[in-house]
């Protein structure tokens, strides 16, 4: 099963520490800030023959040449689904067959000054699977596997709100053994624009533009 959570992306650079062997302590200190770009848009109201959702994030660690985004987009038909009662129509509902697509690539991610603007362009390597509303059946096409397609996604994105702040601390101690403490700190503007696949333009529904920073300091005996 390919379907993939978005929180996969974060990953942390390590840089390890020694005190001297008769302290018998262990330091560790990790750090890792990135740059975001990610959008989702939708087509459609329930009850339309066909509706669409999709997804594209892109994130790249400060200072690297290429980042790497996630993508998802689902496109689901109307059909009737007779609640296992093929006979008894009193009991029919309304539910959609999804062909689903998500994937990953590596991206080229841009961000103006204050997070005023953002952009990224991958080709991203996708897998199709089915899913049915009436019945949860969930297939792989591709004999289990997935079928794989490649997409060219683009964000092209403006921010159109307040720049946002915000921090986190964590502490989490056992006395004389070990102590963790981690922070996070985020900057980031809600944003509007547009996502192209494939040549294909959808407006986004909602946006983000911003910088998230994360890190990690462990002292253990």
């Amino acid at each position: 099963m390919r379907r993939i959570g978005l929180t996969a992306f974060v990953a942390f650079a390590l840089v390890a520490f020694a005190a001297p062997a008769a302290t018998a302590k262990t330091v560790i200190f990790e750090r890792q800030s990135e740059l975001v770009v990610e959008a989702g848009w939708y087509s459609g109201d329930w009850g339309d023959p066909t509706i669409m959702s999709g997804y594209a994030g892109a994130r790249q660690r400060k200072g690297a040449g290429t980042g790497e985004m996630y993508f998802y987009q689902g496109l689901g038909t109307a059909v009737t689904c007779d609640a296992g009662t093929p006979d008894d129509p009193s009991d029919d509902y309304l539910g959609y067959e999804w062909v689903n697509v998500d994937g990953w690539g590596p991206a080229a991610v841009t961000v103006g000054k204050s997070y005023s603007t953002g952009s990224a362009v991958a080709t991203v390597d996708g897998w199709t699977y089915e899913y049915s509303e009436c019945d949860g059946y969930y297939a792989e096409n591709g004999g289990g596997e997935g079928e794989m397609v490649t997409m060219e996604v683009a964000l092209d994105l403006v921010g159109d709100g307040p720049l946002v702040r915000g921090r986190d601390s964590n502490v989490f101690h056992i006395p004389g053994e070990y102590r963790e403490h981690s922070k996070s700190s985020s900057a980031y503007r809600t944003a509007a624009g547009v996502v192209t696949v494939d040549g294909t333009p959808y407006a986004t529904s909602w946006g983000q533009i911003g910088q998230y920073t994360w890190s990690m300091h462990v002292t253990s005996k």
